[in-house]
C-alpha cells in the first residue's frame, strides 16, 4: 500500500467515524508511548525531578502493602517525598514492575480496601495504568491483568474505574475473573 493511499483511507475512515474514535482505536492497536527519559538507580528506574530514595521506599511499601496497615498513609507519605509513582524495578525477577503492579499482585486478603485506596492514591498522583511490566516469561502484562490473575477484587474494582476494557464479561472471561463474570450478568 502506498502512502497516498493509506492516506486518503484515514481520510475517510475520519470523515465517517469521527477523529476522537480513530485516535482511540489507534492507541488501542498501536499504544500511546512515547520515548521515556527515565534514569537507573541502583536498582530501580526513575523519571528526572522525582527522589529516587522516596520513589525506592514507594517501591518497598507496595511490594509488602498486604501486610501493612498503614499502607495509604505510607503511600501518601513517599509521594509527598517526592516520589515517582511510576517507578521501576531494574531487577530480571521483577523487570519494570511499577508500585501499582505491586499493589495489583496483592492476593486476597483483610487488607483489601486499603489496597484498591492505595491504588487510587498512586492513579491521583500520575500512575500510568497501562505501563506494562518489562519482558518477563508471561509476557508484558498492565496491572490490571495482575490484579486479575491474583483475582485481588478490590484491585481490579479501583482500576477498572480507569481502564476501559472494552466488552467486560467478555475480558473477564479471558482473564477467568469470576466474580467480574458474574457482576456483568446480575
Amino acid at each position: 500500500v502506498k502512502y497516498e493511499e493509506f492516506a486518503k483511507y484515514a481520510m475517510q475512515l475520519v470523515k465517517v467515524f469521527g477523529e476522537t474514535r480513530c485516535r482511540v482505536a489507534a492507541q488501542r492497536v498501536l499504544g500511546s508511548r512515547r520515548a521515556e527519559a527515565r534514569k537507573k538507580v541502583k536498582n530501580i528506574f526513575v523519571f528526572d525531578g522525582y527522589d529516587p530514595q522516596a520513589s525506592h521506599r514507594l517501591m518497598d511499601i507496595c511490594s509488602k502493602g498486604h501486610k501493612n496497615s498503614s499502607l495509604v498513609e505510607d503511600v501518601r507519605s513517599a509521594l509527598a517525598a517526592n516520589a515517582d509513582p511510576n517507578a521501576a524495578l531494574a531487577s530480571p525477577a521483577f523487570n519494570g514492575y511499577t508500585p501499582l503492579i505491586f499493589l495489583a499482585m496483592a492476593q486476597l486478603c483483610a487488607n483489601g480496601a486499603q489496597i484498591a485506596k492505595a491504588m487510587e492514591t498512586l492513579i491521583a498522583a500520575g500512575a500510568d495504568v497501562h505501563r506494562e511490566c518489562g519482558q518477563m516469561p508471561m509476557g508484558r502484562l498492565v496491572p490490571l491483568r495482575f490484579a486479575a490473575r491474583a483475582q485481588n477484587m478490590d484491585g481490579l474494582a479501583a482500576l477498572q474505574k480507569h481502564i476501559d476494557v472494552g466488552d467486560t464479561f467478555q475480558w473477564a472471561a479471558g482473564e477467568n475473573a469470576v466474580e467480574i463474570m458474574l457482576g456483568v450478568l446480575r
